[in-house]
């Protein structure tokens, strides 16, 4: 898709509008992230939504989202609106979609500027860090995530 080119409206997907979103995390275009083409590489548009993510229970710290559990993405659905090219800084929304007992779905866009250049939606398990089996969701970690994305939880 050129630059000129407006992206498709989205289809039952995560918003593409910059007043969806609440949580915000930013990150830096690397000369690095860029493919053969000079575009900034898909995986690397990847990376970007999971600092996105880490914003929502970790205020964009990193470390566990609670003691003793870990958050495994078990989908990730990502749709590409517009070529991405170095130098700039990015912007990553994301927000709440929905809370189960154990697992927890986000959307998630990228822009750069007013540009949407991608969106994702990513299913996450909050996983026993021993066991490595899934485990409910604590009520703190519950209001945590609702705050972050905007939403009441389910």
């Amino acid at each position: 898709m050129s630059r000129s080119e407006k992206p498709e409206p989205s289809r039952g997907g995560p918003a593409a509008s910059r007043q969806d979103y609440r949580c915000w995390s930013h990150d830096k275009l690397r000369n690095s992230d860029t493919d053969q083409q000079g575009h900034v590489n898909h995986a690397v548009l990847a990376t970007f939504f999971e600092t996105g993510r880490i914003g929502l229970f970790a205020g964009g710290e990193g470390g566990s989202p609670e003691p003793g559990a870990i958050v495994m993405v078990v989908s990730l659905l990502m749709r590409f609106h517009r070529e991405l090219s170095y130098p700039g800084t990015v912007d990553i929304g994301t927000r709440l979609k929905r809370i189960g007992r154990t697992s927890f779905t986000v959307e998630q866009a990228i822009f750069l500027g007013e540009a949407l250049i991608a969106t994702a939606e990513a299913t996450c398990v909050l996983v026993d860090e021993r066991s490595r089996r899934p485990r409910p969701i604590s009520p703190s970690l519950r209001a945590r995530l609702a705050a972050g994305g905007g939403e009441a939880p389910a």
